[in-house]
């Protein structure tokens, strides 16, 4: 089976799985089987089946167990940490790719974002982070009209905002490098030594978007929305942390954070400010009435 069949057929057990306390081996075969996009209407063999759920232990830490007395399997832990982010999101594009298609010759009632993958470089960018081989690109910042030369060492990609970026050490830092703004790539012979400890969901965990800044440490932020504000933030809450305070019917929702506020971070409450407030710390507050300042004198200017 090719790699991208089974990673499929991965998620497909995960995402069904997930929604269910139990399923018995005939009750997954028939919601397999009338799947028909994704199993051509092809029944699972049972000892094949048994091998994906000691492969998925294996890749993603997610346990598929049989319950003999019920005689059901069922997920052990519905929120693994880790690889089940990749395997959710290749299932979304293979179910979104699969229903778009019944748009061919519609163009004129589909009006679709566009979602910058680096299409020109990621294979590339994908096998040298895989095989831990050192890149050599021609990139162009978009500080400068200049294109500027790196020798990087790929460490991990990063989306974030519709965009792709590669997360790659420098001679003395790591830096987000915007697939798009990528001119030339290769990919070359040299190896490099990836730090074992290195890990993308931590290095980001107390950050909002992609740039960090080691002068901002991270603590506790108070937001409060307005309107209906709670419920965008309750179905897609800002950063991982978010809790729920307290709310006043009819009036306002309060929220607590812990995160890194960087300028990616102060840019999405300053994007919703008829809807939402920063309540503290103090000097972000502040910060946030000097950017609306300088937006309001860009108005009177």
């Amino acid at each position: 089976m090719k790699s991208e069949d089974l990673f499929l057929e991965f998620a497909w057990l995960i995402k069904t799985l997930q929604k269910s306390d139990g399923m018995t081996f005939k009750e997954l075969n028939e919601r397999w089987v009338k799947d028909t996009e994704f199993s051509g209407g092809v029944e699972f063999n049972y000892s094949s089946l048994h091998r994906h759920f000691e492969r998925l232990a294996e890749c993603t830490g997610i346990y598929i167990t049989f319950d003999q007395d019920r005689q059901v399997y069922y997920m052990e832990n519905k929120k693994p940490k880790k690889g089940a982010e990749l395997l959710e999101f290749l299932f979304q594009m293979v179910v979104v790719n699969k229903a778009l298609k019944v748009f061919v010759g519609l163009d004129h009632r589909i009006d679709l974002q566009r979602f910058s993958m680096g299409e020109h470089v990621i294979k590339d960018v994908a096998r040298a982070i895989r095989q831990n081989r050192v890149v050599e690109m021609v990139y162009l910042p978009h500080y400068s009209d200049e294109v500027k030369n790196h020798t990087v060492l790929p460490y991990g990609l990063k989306m974030y905002d519709c965009k792709t970026y590669l997360i790659g050490k420098t001679k003395d830092k790591i830096i987000p490098f915007e697939l798009d703004r990528i001119k030339e790539l290769t990919v070359t012979s040299k190896p490099f030594d990836m730090p074992a400890d290195f890990n993308i969901h931590d290095y980001y965990f107390h950050y909002f978007g992609v740039f960090r800044d080691e002068a901002i440490p991270p603590e506790e932020v108070v937001i409060r929305t307005y309107d209906n504000e709670h419920k965008y933030l309750d179905e897609l809450p800002i950063h991982h942390s978010q809790k729920k305070l307290r709310h006043r019917s009819g009036g306002y929702h309060e929220y607590k954070l812990f995160v890194s506020p960087t300028n990616d971070f102060i840019s999405r409450i300053v994007s919703r400010m008829e809807r939402i407030q920063i309540m503290s710390p103090q000097w972000l507050v502040e910060k946030v009435l000097q950017r609306l300042n300088r937006m309001q004198n860009n108005y009177k200017n």
